[in-house]
C-alpha cells in the first residue's frame, strides 16, 4: 500500500477489496467474528445518523458523514484500536471523468441491477453526472435498504438503552452513591485480522 515512506492513492473500494481478500485468506473464524460483530456496530450507528440527520444533508455533508462510516468500516479490518492513517480525500476533489468519479457510477449503477430497479442505470448515462447527483441516489438508496423491521429492531435497542440510562440514574439518586458501570460487553475486544506492521498509510479516494 505504501512505498518509500510515500503516500499511496487509491479508490476504497480498491483497498477494501484488499482488506477482504487477506481476511478471505486467513479464515480464522474467531477473528472473523470479532470484526463482524465490528462491522455490525458501525453499520447500526451509520443508519441511525442516517435517520436522525442524513437523509436531510445536502451532498456535501453527506459525502463527509460517508467518509467518516467508511473510515471507521476499514479500521474493522485492523486490530481494534490501531492508529490508522486513512486520508479521504475532500468532497470537491472528484469530478466526472477521474477514478472515483468512474467507480461511484459503477456501484451505482450495480446497486440499481441488485435491486431490481424498473429501469436499471447504466454507466454511459451517468459518466458526465455531478457528483451531488450521485450523491442523492445513494443517500435513497439508503433508505431503501434500510427496511422498516431493521429501523424497528434499532429503536427497540436504543430505547432499551435508553431505559437502562433512566433506571441507573434513579438508582444513583435513590441510594446517592457513584453511578455503576452500565457492564456492556465490547465486542470489538481483541486482535483484528490485518497484520499489525501492514502499512497503514494511504489517501483514498471515497467512492
Amino acid at each position: 500500500m505504501v512505498t518509500s515512506g510515500d503516500d499511496t492513492l487509491v479508490t476504497t473500494h480498491t483497498l477494501l477489496a484488499k482488506c477482504i481478500d487477506f481476511v478471505t485468506q486467513r479464515n480464522d473464524p474467531a477473528q472473523n467474528a470479532r470484526r463482524l460483530a465490528r462491522q455490525q456496530d458501525v453499520f447500526r450507528r451509520f443508519l441511525l445518523a442516517m435517520g436522525e440527520r442524513g437523509f436531510d444533508f445536502e451532498p456535501p455533508d453527506l459525502y463527509t458523514l460517508y467518509a467518516s462510516f467508511t473510515r471507521e468500516h476499514l479500521a474493522t479490518y485492523f486490530p481494534d484500536g490501531t492508529p490508522l492513517d486513512i486520508k479521504i480525500l475532500p468532497y470537491d476533489h472528484m469530478c466526472p471523468g477521474d477514478k472515483a468519479h468512474a467507480k461511484l457510477v459503477e456501484y451505482v449503477c450495480a446497486q440499481s441491477i441488485l435491486f431490481e430497479d424498473p429501469v436499471p442505470l447504466r454507466p454511459a448515462n451517468l459518466k458526465t453526472t455531478p457528483l451531488a447527483d450521485l450523491l442523492k441516489i445513494t443517500r435513497d438508496r439508503v433508505g431503501h435498504v434500510a427496511s422498516q423491521e431493521e429501523r424497528a429492531k434499532i429503536r427497540v435497542n436504543e430505547d432499551r438503552e435508553a431505559a437502562l440510562a433512566s433506571q441507573l440514574t434513579g438508582a444513583v439518586q435513590q441510594s446517592h452513591v457513584t453511578r455503576p458501570n452500565a457492564g456492556r460487553s465490547d465486542s470489538r475486544a481483541g486482535a483484528g485480522d490485518v497484520p499489525a506492521n501492514s502499512p497503514r498509510s494511504v489517501d483514498a479516494w471515497s467512492t
